[in-house]
């Protein structure tokens, strides 16, 4: 069995998104949804009227 990757979370979280075991792809980059085909950022990115800013950082910095 793979490990996961570990959450990320602040003081203000208020929702927890779950998804299924991450893939090798982003166990390999340490990334949550770094494949490509993924539509995950794509959906936050619209459902919070954004642009996705590309960089996994600001990503989370996003959801945060």
């Amino acid at each position: 069995m793979k490990n996961g990757l570990d959450a990320i979370y602040d003081e203000s979280t208020k929702i927890l998104i779950l998804g299924s075991a991450p893939s090798v792809k982003s166990l390999g980059l340490q990334q949550y949804y770094a494949n490509k085909g993924n539509q995950f950022w794509k959906i936050i990115s619209e459902c919070l009227n954004t642009t996705d800013p590309i960089d996994y950082e600001k990503r989370l910095e996003l959801l945060l």
